[in-house]
């Protein structure tokens, strides 16, 4: 077996390295722009309006303040769904006093099917009664 001389094989290694990160940075500069695509985030936001509770007793109804941070976890370009992981605020307030009820910032994960249209099909964490 004929084994690269020492420089040659730290070229090839060197070589691996810089695809690798060439790869690395492909992918998180595509799962960034998804991430960060406005059609993404509202649906985010609709799906955790519609079905999302809190943890905090009374929480049963809270809706998205904003979204602090969105991350592609997994997708694969032929792939028709990917997970995300998205950070927020949220709040509940009484109708029509405007009583907060609870706010606070939490975490949760997203499987979302892909589509000019992207479409929550789940979603981690406490959910409402009924969803």
């Amino acid at each position: 077996m004929c084994l690269p001389s020492r420089p040659a094989h730290r070229l090839l290694s060197a070589a691996f390295v810089l695809a690798l990160a060439a790869l690395a940075g492909c992918s998180i500069f595509q799962g960034g722009r998804i991430a960060n695509d406005p059609r993404y985030i509202t649906a985010f936001t609709t799906y955790y309006n519609a079905n999302a509770a809190e943890s905090e007793p009374g929480c049963t109804n809270p809706h998205i303040v904003m979204m602090d941070e969105q991350r592609v976890l997994s997708s694969l370009p032929q792939a028709q769904a990917l997970q995300m992981w998205a950070k927020y605020s949220y709040e509940q307030r009484l109708q029509p006093s405007q009583e907060l009820v609870c706010q606070g910032e939490a975490t949760r994960y997203f499987s979302v099917r892909k589509s000019q249209n992207p479409v929550v099909v789940s979603m981690s964490g406490p959910k409402r009664p009924g969803s």
